[in-house]
């Protein structure tokens, strides 16, 4: 997929919300850049709704650096584990689903053969 909607009032909802109060800009960023690399992966063949970049790809990607204490990928990391317990994504053996993101997708840019696997993706939950 070329593109998804992002609602203007994602930052209010609350547990994005907790996640920035939390852990500030970075948060919204990592979130946002996750969602995307999932997307773009999303077609016909692909429609597992996973996150396959790690978190030290992450962090280069967003140029989060380390401090004295943890480097960028830890931070990342943390962040992530946080989406995770907040329900934001979710965790199966080590990888990151965001089924979510089932429901927000307009189909209408959809193939018909993709807008019928994602139909069945509840499968995957």
């Amino acid at each position: 997929m070329q593109w998804f909607k992002h609602q203007s009032h994602s930052h209010t909802e609350i547990k994005l919300y907790k996640a920035i109060k939390k852990y500030g800009a970075e948060a919204f960023a990592i979130y946002y850049l996750c969602l995307e690399l999932i997307v773009e992966r999303l077609n016909e063949k692909c429609y597992t709704f996973e996150l396959e970049h790690d978190s030290e790809l992450i962090s280069d990607k967003l140029f989060i650096k380390g401090s004295a204490t943890q480097s960028g990928s830890e931070r990342v990391e943390e962040i992530m584990r946080y989406f995770v317990e907040l329900g934001l994504f979710e965790e199966y053996g080590h990888r990151i689903f965001c089924f979510a993101l089932i429901d927000t997708l307009d189909k209408s840019m959809l193939s018909p053969k993709t807008r019928y696997f994602l139909k069945n993706a509840q499968d995957f939950r």
